[in-house]
């Protein structure tokens, strides 16, 4: 099986479960599933480059291109910085480009069948959608994107309603209403989502942090979270559909089409012809929901642990 062609655009630095998907990115290239062609953040924190940096070579593993959204609205870095102070280099605070020309430039030069996986707040996908040909492409956004991208992979949305009957908005969503808005109306690409519930109770990193304590990035940044122990884990779970699909994991819904309130609420209308799908959790026979995400934690656990050495 040839490996997935991935770009992912994370917001790392707001929480400390992008650096777990990082890590099982990273341990998925290692065993030939994957190929990241680039990283991009949607997150303007200044360390965050130099975070990612030093996570990759803690792996001996080599940095993808990277990219950045504009810094003119910056919020709060967990970890990125600490990181940087305990397990960098200077060479980890070399700048990165615009997100957007690294995102076009790595489609254009791609041969097609790129899986485009965002686990943040989907500012660069909708600017990446709304970019305009240049130099790089002549094509504009949205037909670069249906031409390079096989599929786009969103941790995003929330489908379960509240006691009024109305469905939660979920962070990534509602945190860049208007950009999540034109991301679903511009896409002509089939969209895959894991919502918030999948993964709210499925715990990723304990055994790493208890084992490890501050002595990797991956751990020093759970530790840096609010002293997590263990975190939910939108960013993995999302990042292990995008590369290994359902296995016996996960569900996947009937076709539909999603809409984005101006609260941020996400709501899902079954449509043969709509191009979104749920991701959700697979319960074997007899499993309950919490024992079945219990086994999907175990996985992308012990594929990082592998590259931990634990």
């Amino acid at each position: 099986m040839k490996p997935i062609k991935l770009i992912l655009d994370t917001d790392v630095g707001s929480d400390c479960d992008d650096v777990m998907a990082i890590s099982y990115m990273i341990a998925a290239e290692k065993k030939g599933l994957a190929e990241p062609l680039a990283i991009t953040i949607s997150h303007p924190a200044d360390y965050a480059p130099a975070g990612i940096r030093a996570l990759y070579r803690s792996y001996g593993a080599k940095v993808p291109a990277m990219g950045q959204m504009s810094k003119e609205n910056p919020r709060d870095d967990f970890y990125g910085k600490k990181i940087y102070e305990k397990f960098g280099t200077e060479e980890d605070l070399a700048p990165v480009d615009d997100a957007v020309k690294i995102l076009r430039k790595t489609l254009v030069e791609s041969d097609g069948d790129v899986t485009l996986c965002a686990i943040g707040p989907l500012n660069n996908i909708a600017d990446l959608l709304e970019s305009k040909g240049d130099d790089i492409s002549p094509l504009c956004g949205v037909e670069l994107v249906k031409e390079k991208c096989s599929r786009i992979v969103l941790m995003a949305g929330g489908f379960l309603p509240d006691e009024n009957g109305k469905n939660v908005p979920e962070w990534n969503v509602k945190v860049c209403i208007e950009r999540s808005q034109k991301t679903f109306e511009l896409c002509k690409n089939d969209i895959y989502m894991l919502p918030h519930e999948a993964a709210h109770t499925m715990v990723t990193g304990k055994y790493a942090v208890e084992t490890l304590g501050d002595k990797t990035p991956l751990t020093y940044a759970f530790l840096s979270f609010f002293n997590s122990v263990g975190r939910s884990s939108w960013d993995p779970a999302t990042m292990l559909w995008a590369v290994e699909g359902n296995r016996d994991l996960f569900t996947l819904s009937e076709a539909g089409r999603v809409t984005v309130d101006d609260i941020g609420t996400t709501d899902f209308c079954p449509d043969e012809n709509g191009n979104c799908y749920i991701i959700g959790i697979n319960r074997l026979e007899n499993e309950s929901f919490t024992d079945a995400q219990k086994r999907a934690a175990a996985y992308i656990d012990g594929a990082v642990n592998e590259i931990l050495g634990i």
